[in-house]
C-alpha cells in the first residue's frame, strides 16, 4: 500500500542558510516514517516517531527548538487527528519539550478506555 508523508518544520526559522538543513531533516522524517508504516506500524505511530524527530530538533519551532516567549518561557503545543481517536490537542505547555507524546497519552487513554465517558480530547 503506498503512503504519502507531509513535513511541516514550523513558521519563522527558514532562512537560505538553513533551507539545506530543513530540506535534510524532512527527507529523514519521512525516510523513518515511511520505514515505519512499511513495517507494519500504524499510522499515527509512524507520526509520533516522526514529530519527536522534529522536537528534538534545535531547526524546528517545535519541542526543543520553539520559540520562547516574552515572559522567557517555551510553550509548546501538540496535536492528533485519527480516524481511530478523533482529535485530541494539548496546548500551552510550559518547557514540555516533546508535547507530541502528552497527546499520544491522551489518544492511548482514548483507544483503551472501555467507560461510557469519554475521555479527555483537548488539555
Amino acid at each position: 500500500m503506498p503512503h504519502f508523508v507531509a513535513v511541516h518544520t514550523g513558521a519563522g526559522n527558514c532562512s537560505y542558510e538553513t533551507n539545506k538543513l530543513l530540506k535534510d531533516l524532512c527527507k529523514q522524517v519521512c525516510d523513518v516514517v515511511l520505514k515505519l508504516l512499511a513495517d507494519g506500524k500504524n499510522a499515527t505511530d509512524a507520526a509520533v516517531a516522526g514529530t519527536l524527530i522534529l522536537e528534538d530538533s534545535s531547526l524546528t519551532n517545535a519541542g526543543l527548538g520553539s520559540s520562547i516567549t516574552d515572559d522567557k518561557k517555551t510553550r509548546t503545543e501538540a496535536s492528533i487527528c485519527s480516524t481511530l481517536s478523533g482529535f485530541h490537542c494539548a496546548g500551552d505547555l510550559e518547557n514540555v519539550k516533546h508535547p507530541v507524546k502528552v497527546v499520544k497519552l491522551m489518544v492511548d487513554a482514548t483507544l483503551e478506555s472501555s467507560s461510557k465517558y469519554i475521555p479527555p480530547r483537548i488539555m
